[in-house]
């Protein structure tokens, strides 16, 4: 059996090792860029689940202040029929309507994923001001109607 003698120069032993390291610098790159979008997707799922939640937490809070209003409301009703029923039936429908966009609003943020998290939470947030700008004068409003009532 023959043997084949190469010889290498320095300055192809040194192009050989830099072949080397730059093919294993490579694989490695990757496992960190894969090892880093997994850690960049369970940061973006956390995140979302958090804001989700949060999300959920006001839009229920604004539905149990509504459901508040309307029973609140009801009550007074209650006490003096009449003129005072008559007056408080338009604001507890209107109540009523905004718990329903308030539900809506809910359900829709219940069912979002992350695909669409940001468009849903741009609309239910700004669907959300709306509602507790309306909810806000809404109760202003019965609030002065029931004092004029009482006063006269």
């Amino acid at each position: 059996m023959k043997t084949l003698k190469i010889n290498h120069t320095p300055v192809s032993l040194l192009s050989l090792v830099l072949v080397a390291m730059l093919a294993l610098a490579s694989c490695t790159g990757k496992t960190q860029k894969e090892n880093s979008n997994d850690m960049t997707e369970n940061d973006l799922s956390d995140d979302f689940e958090q804001q989700r939640e949060e999300l959920v937490e006001k839009l229920e809070s604004m539905e149990e202040d509504i459901d508040d209003s309307i029973d609140d409301l009801k009550d007074k009703m209650n006490i003096d029929e009449g003129p005072v029923e008559r007056n408080f039936e338009e604001a507890v429908d209107n109540l009523e309507a905004k718990k329903k966009d308030v539900s809506d609003a809910l359900a829709e943020v219940k069912s979002s994923s992350k695909d669409n998290w940001n468009e849903v939470k741009s609309d239910v947030n700004r669907a959300y001001d709306n509602m507790a700008s309306e909810l806000k004068e809404t109760k202003e409003d019965i609030k002065q109607k029931f004092d004029e009532m009482s006063n006269s």
